[in-house]
């Protein structure tokens, strides 16, 4: 199932996408008088999201094409706009590790949170903060936790995740270069990290590790690698994590880049991930201002 969030006439809802045609959860509830959440994290947290999978794939996916689209102007928005964490590896990607570190992958991953105050969303811009002269951004795949979840089996993580986003995390490399310690306060300034709209669940995937997951920046591809390339992968991933800490509907998992880019001003930088719709952010400087 593929679905994106999205803002029609200032009213936020969900869709479900076939062909290239948005069908709206609300048309979805008039046609088959069901009553799905229209926000996606609630649907989540309503446990409604397995129904509606369910839904899609016994009669759904048939029904879709003679179903009414949106016809109204739709803006792309982020999919999880308050998850209770965001979390990220770095170094996840084998060549990365390398040009990184010079040394082969730790056993463990290194880790991150990104706070609320970094997220964005599609076509919003990414500021970049006085404090940094050296910014750069990162296409990753992202994992969305379905149900809550806590010590979660790698062979049982596909049950707990709702499926696929694309995700940009952006660091200030230069206050990370300064001292490693500084790891958590490079990755936290506002808009610092970008969310896509679009999901996709796992099973619209022939394979998981032949997921592709590009940096673009201004329209070319910069770095490009498959799910097969990473050092963790995600299912490892939701154990990893699942193991730490719970993890509730919503929450975020950002998986690592094949490679990041500098940005700077009237910079446009993309994530592209295999499946899911392209996420574009543009990159303004920011500005100091006590609030």
């Amino acid at each position: 199932m593929k679905l994106a969030a999205l803002s029609i006439d200032g009213k936020e809802t969900i869709a479900l996408t076939h062909d290239n045609h948005f069908v709206s959860i609300e048309t979805i509830n008039e046609m088959e008088g069901t009553c799905f959440e229209e926000d996606f994290v609630s649907l989540l947290r309503e446990e409604q999201f397995s129904e509606l999978c369910t839904w899609h794939k016994t009669e759904g996916k048939q029904k879709l094409s003679a179903f009414p689209s949106i016809k109204e102007e739709a803006i792309e928005i982020a999919l999880c706009k308050n998850p209770s964490t965001v979390l990220g590896v770095g170094m996840n990607y084998v060549e990365k590790a390398i040009e990184l570190s010079g040394n082969l992958p730790e056993e463990e991953p290194v880790m991150f949170t990104k706070p609320s105050s970094t997220l964005v969303g599609p076509n919003q811009s990414i500021l970049l903060p006085v404090q940094s002269k050296e910014v750069t951004a990162e296409g990753e795949l992202a994992i969305v936790i379905g149900k809550q979840c806590k010590n979660v089996k790698q062979e049982d993580a596909k049950e707990f995740i709702a499926g696929f986003t694309t995700a940009l995390d952006v660091t200030a490399k230069d206050i990370h270069g300064k001292n490693p310690r500084y790891l958590q306060r490079s990755k936290s300034f506002d808009t610092f990290c970008s969310i896509g709209s679009s999901l996709v669940t796992l099973d619209e995937f022939s394979s998981l590790r032949e997921i592709k997951v590009e940096t673009v920046l201004n329209g070319e591809v910069r770095y490009s690698n498959t799910v097969s390339n990473m050092m963790y992968e995600p299912l490892w991933l939701l154990e990893f994590f699942s193991s730490i800490m719970t993890l509730n509907p919503g929450d975020i998992i950002l998986t690592g880049t094949p490679g990041s880019v500098l940005i700077n001003e009237k910079d446009v930088v993309e994530c592209r991930v295999t499946e899911l719709a392209p996420l574009k952010n543009d990159v303004r400087a920011g500005l100091l201002l006590a609030k």
